[in-house]
C-alpha cells in the first residue's frame, strides 16, 4: 500500500438518512483505495452520504466526496 494512504487526514462525514457506521467504514475504505499514489499533500477530505428511505430504489444511497490536494479542489 502506498505511504500516501498513511497520510490522509481524518475524514470529515456529513449524512442524511439512516447511515450505518458500517457504511462510513466503507465508504473511507474505498476512499484510501481511490487515493492511493495520490502526489501531493492531502489536507481535507469531506465525505457527504445520503440515503433514502424506500424499497423501490436499487441503489437507495448517494455518497460524494470533496478532497483538497495541495491547496486544490478535487
Amino acid at each position: 500500500m502506498n505511504s500516501t494512504a498513511h497520510r490522509l487526514p481524518e475524514v470529515r462525514f456529513l449524512t442524511s438518512g439512516h447511515v450505518t457506521d458500517a457504511a462510513k467504514t466503507s465508504a473511507e475504505q474505498a476512499l484510501r483505495e481511490a487515493l492511493t499514489g495520490v502526489q501531493g499533500e492531502i489536507t481535507s477530505v469531506a465525505v457527504t452520504i445520503s440515503v433514502v428511505a424506500g424499497d423501490a430504489l436499487p441503489r437507495p444511497a448517494l455518497v460524494q466526496t470533496v478532497v483538497e490536494v495541495n491547496g486544490h479542489r478535487v
